[in-house]
């Protein structure tokens, strides 16, 4: 049996399956193609998340971090093309199901008559559910599988895991590139020490689940969005050496704003890293600093803003 959340009025459908994280250029291209495909035979575009990934559940690790949560993950693959989004709860008694019985439950439990993957998809207990073997149990359960090539950049695989590592690098730009948007964080704003404040440039501190994928430490300029306003702003994530800090922290300070945002939940789009954290001498130094990075960030953000490119 499967654990499947969001199976409501579905009818016949064509379906992806896989975990998503990200939504990058690849899975994009996917959706795409899984959107062309249905309408072509009257079904309906439906996404499978596989949640959690099955790689630490198999492994036994808890510290797994995600790109994108499951909230903004649907939302994006609703954008992309997908009309019905349903969440696989995967367990190690799933990853034992074999490959014809997980399809006639996909069968039974979506209305399944077309499979969209990738040429090197599988699913089934140790992975036996290769692309000739669903071909083969599709003609007799009911459902024909297409097919689509992966997406490349620069001669390389798009994948999640090079979001993940690009991220971890602070190469946030080359995270876009392989996105086709921003890398973004989202929290509650919560008070803080208020030393921004204090030396001139106060900063939105950001509540973040520990589960997110975060930056590399350092300075960055980025976009913050408040509900319906974007403002180009410079964040720092990290332990703030000059104040001694022991934890990681993303604080944001949102160029030309005034207005308290304690309690609001605040998102912030990484758009280019400006600097490594590093510890500075005393306030003035850091301030003299700061300084510089709002210079930095306005002009990054601007170029955006304009579509110019940001390498000057």
């Amino acid at each position: 049996m499967l654990d499947l959340i969001g199976l409501d009025k579905l009818g016949p459908t064509a379906v992806t399956i896989g975990v998503f994280d990200g939504v990058h250029r690849g899975h994009q291209l996917l959706l795409s193609e899984l959107a062309r495909l249905a309408a072509q035979s009257g079904l309906s575009p439906t996404v499978v998340v596989v949640h959690p990934p099955p790689r630490p559940v198999l492994a036994g690790q808890d510290d797994w971090q995600y790109v994108t949560d499951l909230e903004y993950r649907a939302q994006l693959l609703k954008q992309c093309g997908a009309e019905n989004v349903v969440v696989l709860n995967f367990t190690r008694q799933v990853s034992l199901i074999d490959a014809h019985t997980f399809c006639k439950l996909l069968v039974d439990n979506l209305q399944m008559r077309l499979l969209v993957a990738g040429p090197d998809f599988a699913l089934g207990h140790n992975r036996e559910g290769v692309i000739p073997r669903l071909r083969e149990i599709g003609s007799g359960a009911g459902f024909t599988v297409e097919t689509i090539e992966p997406v490349q950049l620069n001669d390389r695989p798009v994948s999640t895991t090079a979001v993940r590592v690009a991220v971890q690098e602070g190469r946030v730009a080359d995270a876009q590139a392989i996105m086709g948007r921003y890398f973004q964080l989202s929290g509650q704003v919560a008070p803080g020490d208020r030393r921004g404040r204090l030396i001139g440039f106060p900063t939105a501190n950001l509540i973040l689940d520990s589960r997110q994928l975060m930056p590399a430490d350092g300075v960055y300029a980025v976009f913050a969005q408040v509900g319906e306003q974007t403002i180009p702003s410079v964040a720092n994530y990290g332990e703030r050496p000059t104040f001694a800090g022991t934890s990681r922290l993303l604080e944001a300070h949102l160029l030309d704003f005034e207005g308290d945002l304690y309690g609001e939940r605040l998102t912030v789009a990484f758009v280019e890293r400006i600097r490594a954290e590093r510890r500075f001498a005393g306030i003035d130094e850091l301030r003299k600093q700061i300084a510089a990075d709002v210079s930095r960030a306005r002009q990054i953000l601007a170029a955006q803003l304009s579509g110019r490119s940001t390498a000057e």
